[in-house]
């Protein structure tokens, strides 16, 4: 017994360990986001905001068309040997597709103008052959390095990115464009950065060598063809819940508030996806191996969601309870309504937050049964859409489309968080009690905000939210942490003599 309590703590430890290399590249690069946004929004403006996420969303969801999802095969691939080959062959399909999809939007641009506006279509008449090879090479890569256990480059390409987005942007805005180009031009920098990245540290990992560019890398495409046919449609559908809004949103109500909304979207995810992500880039790696050792993902599971649960639902509920009072003074007068946005949004951000980094399709990709996957995301997608189009269709405010959406997405997520648990033995009721748990938790310590917000002093809402904050931190410290995890955190504070 004493053997297996101690394997459990090396797993949970070892979890940590690299979940918290690539934690700190994704705070780095979300602090910095934060600071940007401002700056951001004050350059462009809500309409310039909406026309590039419009056609980025275009672009994300070709991209999963283009490169067929066969990156999935790669972090389960037996040796490094097949999992070099997958990439590689995996990327030269993200080329190929890229220039497939920009010939077939010139072709079908004069079908478009009676939909969308002429800068929306130039937009990605321009993106489309430049973002989806770049995007499938990208995410082809860094499930390399996810299989080849290199976390800390993830953190890497997460901090030099988006400063390099953020020289281009700037750079671009002075010398060439005032508008959405500027976006697209840092867009596609952060991307040959990125890829930069992985690239050095694949080839240290002799990606090159072992794949040789032979032929073969497409040979060995033909084998994970099954991972193309559930995965494709399941990867399509689960990103369309969130790249869909904003392109059927831009139907009926203007750029302007297409923009508002993608902002307080993004607003309300920085958060939350500072924890989720540097989780979930771990998880897949890490529950796939230890399935193959083990033939279980219960204890791996649960681990993850409890982090996840400590570590996303407050920062989500924090930023909903200040965004009335900081966002305006940030972002300008340009922007007003946003903080109603981000509060419709909590819903589907509470239930999603722990949702993602344990990732319906991480678990069923483990286990072999990729049409479940499917059937997750035409049910998520059902709960998301549906009451979208609904409400575009019947011409409902852009605030109750908002909310139903988020509602509806909330529920989507629940029911896969319900069959995930079901799967891999966790009672449901145990972990609804979690979740519940945090939530109130997160809501006791924004209290202190709570009064704050009817104060126009800025010193006094500063002064509340270092307060809430300081309690949630507090609590997390004694109640969150074990006494193992604690003293493993002091020993790793300086001591100066």
């Amino acid at each position: 017994m004493s053997a297996f309590r101690s394997k459990n703590k090396n797993i949970a430890m070892g979890f940590l360990k690299d979940s918290s290399k690539v934690f700190v590249g994704i705070s780095v690069q979300r602090v910095m986001s934060l600071v940007m946004i401002p700056v951001i929004a004050r350059l462009f403006g809500p309409a310039d905001y909406g026309i590039f996420n419009v056609s980025a969303a275009a672009c994300a969801l070709i991209s999963i068309i283009g490169g067929l999802s066969l990156e999935t095969s790669i972090a389960v691939s037996s040796t490094k040997e097949i999992a070099a080959e997958r990439t590689i062959g995996t990327a030269l399909v993200g080329v190929t597709s890229g220039l497939i999809y920009g010939g077939i939007a010139y072709l079908v641009l004069p079908y478009l103008t009676k939909y969308y506006p002429a800068e929306i279509l130039n937009a990605l008449l321009v993106m489309i052959p430049i973002v989806v090879p770049l995007s499938v090479i990208s995410l082809s890569l860094r499930n390399f390095l996810g299989f080849a256990g290199k976390f800390q480059f993830f953190a890497i390409a997460d901090i030099v990115s988006p400063i390099v987005n953020y020289i281009g942007l700037i750079l671009s805005y002075l010398f060439l464009w005032q508008d959405y180009h500027s976006l697209i031009v840092a867009a596609i920098a952060s991307y040959l950065v990125r890829i930069g990245i992985f690239l050095y540290a694949a080839v240290g990992d002799q990606l090159v060598t072992r794949s040789r560019l032979s032929l073969k890398s497409f040979k060995l495409l033909n084998l994970i063809r099954h991972f193309s046919l559930f995965n494709l449609p399941s990867n399509f559908l689960n990103n369309a819940n969130t790249q869909l809004p904003p392109i059927i949103l831009s139907f009926v109500f203007s750029e302007n508030i297409v923009g508002i909304y993608v902002m307080a979207r993004k607003i309300i995810m920085i958060p939350t996806t500072i924890s989720s992500n540097a989780l979930g880039q771990v998880f897949y790696p890490k529950a796939a191996k230890e399935y193959r050792q083990t033939g279980r993902l219960d204890k791996i599971t649960w681990q993850t969601f409890l982090f996840s649960s400590q570590l996303t639902l407050y920062p989500a509920v924090l930023t909903a309870a200040i965004a009335g009072s900081i966002l305006p003074l940030l972002l300008g007068s340009r922007w007003n309504g946003i903080a109603v946005y981000i509060i419709l949004l909590l819903p589907v951000t509470l239930v999603n937050a722990v949702e993602t980094q344990i990732g319906f399709g991480f678990i069923f990709n483990i286990l072999n049964q990729q049409y479940k996957i499917l059937v997750g995301n035409i049910l998520l997608f059902a709960c998301r859409i549906i009451p979208l189009m609904a409400c575009v269709l019947l011409n409902c405010s852009e605030h109750l489309t908002i909310l139903l959406f988020s509602l509806g997405g909330a529920t989507g997520y629940a029911i896969l968080l319900v069959w995930i648990f079901t799967v891999v033995s966790i009672p449901i009721a145990r972990a609804f009690g979690t979740w519940a748990k945090y939530c109130l938790i997160a809501f006791f310590c924004i209290f202190p905000i709570l009064g704050a917000t009817q104060s126009e002093n800025l010193s006094i809402i500063i002064s509340s939210l270092v307060l809430s904050t300081l309690l949630y931190t507090i609590i997390g410290w004694f109640k969150f942490l074990t006494d193992e995890q604690r003293s493993l955190i002091v020993s790793k504070i300086p001591r100066y003599k």
